[in-house]
């Protein structure tokens, strides 16, 4: 899920990387992350992008963006998205990302993250 790979690619590397090790790939459509490499492949463009993307890999026609929300330690301790019909989130995908990248700004810092 976006969700899941937003924890996944902003928790510190050592605690995701102990997460990914239990993980049991499993398949629920064509685009499902099917294993280790690919799935850190991802985390990694993730974590240069500032947010994570669920392309229809837990559902068909479903689409997700996930960004990370910080506490004042610089610790993930949240995440936020918003999913919906591929062809409608696509259309929106750039104002969807700045306002998700914004919203995290601002709960990150009441949370006391600079």
């Amino acid at each position: 899920t976006g969700l899941g790979k937003a924890f996944l690619a902003f928790l510190p590397r050592q605690e995701s990387g102990e997460i990914i090790d239990q993980i049991e790939f499993e398949g629920y459509t064509k685009k499902t992350v099917r294993n280790k490499e690919e799935l850190e492949k991802q985390l990694e463009q993730f974590r240069k992008q500032g947010y994570s993307i669920d392309n229809e890999e837990i559902e068909e026609g479903l689409w997700c963006i996930a960004v990370p929300v910080y506490d004042g330690s610089r610790r993930m301790v949240a995440a936020i998205s918003v999913s919906g019909p591929i062809d409608r989130m696509l259309s929106k995908k750039d104002k969807l990302t700045r306002e998700l990248l914004e919203t995290s700004r601002k709960l990150s810092g009441q949370l006391g993250y600079h």
